[in-house]
């Protein structure tokens, strides 16, 4: 029995390391826009203005997301619009990109104990807009955009879930910005667009 001692102690450790041990991070890709076709503008530059102060306190959380919705928006302008003109400006500033989190009652006792509920509930979201502006500084046209999404996540999710969960959350705000912004400069920047700009 004092032979199998060193043996039993090689796989409590084992055991132990390996109940404790953190699985691998998510590896998310960076939200990108360039897949989609451009927005063709007749203005000589693209502006991007990120006019949203993340508070970086409870409950805004945006600042601790795999991906924030600023800086989702950020990539959606420089993938997205492009400057084929000679004069004049489009300005894009992100005016909202915040996420906050509110935690959630869930059951106590046994009830509780038998029941996995969702914990914490997540609202995104993301206010844009979208000016085109003559070199004299006046404002020619303007498109805004607003997209919102909640989501809740579960007590039991790990932190791999949890990260998944935001980027999903940024991912969708994402497509229903990118969706009004379309719907908006086709209605209201028309005369502004060079070709068919998708």
């Amino acid at each position: 029995m004092t032979r199998m001692l060193p043996l039993l102690a090689v796989v409590l450790v084992a055991l132990v390391t390996a109940c404790t041990s953190t699985p691998p991070a998510n590896r998310l890709p960076e939200l990108r826009f360039d897949h989609l076709p451009p927005i063709r503008l007749d203005v000589s530059s693209i502006d991007i203005v990120q006019a949203y102060k993340p508070p970086m306190t409870e409950p805004n959380v945006e600042h601790l997301l795999p991906v924030s919705p600023a800086r989702a928006a950020e990539n959606w302008a420089r993938d997205r619009l492009r400057a084929e003109g000679s004069r004049g400006v489009a300005r894009f500033t992100v005016l909202d990109a915040s996420v906050t989190r509110q935690p959630l009652q869930t059951k106590s006792g046994v009830t509780g104990f038998f029941t996995t509920e969702p914990s914490e509930r997540y609202e995104a979201t993301l206010d844009v807009a979208l000016d085109v502006i003559d070199p004299a500084g006046r404002r020619l046209a303007q498109v805004e955009a607003r997209a919102n999404r909640v989501r809740a996540i579960r007590e039991d999710a790990s932190l791999n879930d949890r990260q998944r969960m935001q980027f999903e959350l940024v991912e969708s705000l994402m497509a229903d910005l990118n969706a009004e912004l379309e719907r908006q400069a086709q209605r209201h920047l028309a005369p502004y667009r060079v070709g068919s700009g998708g």
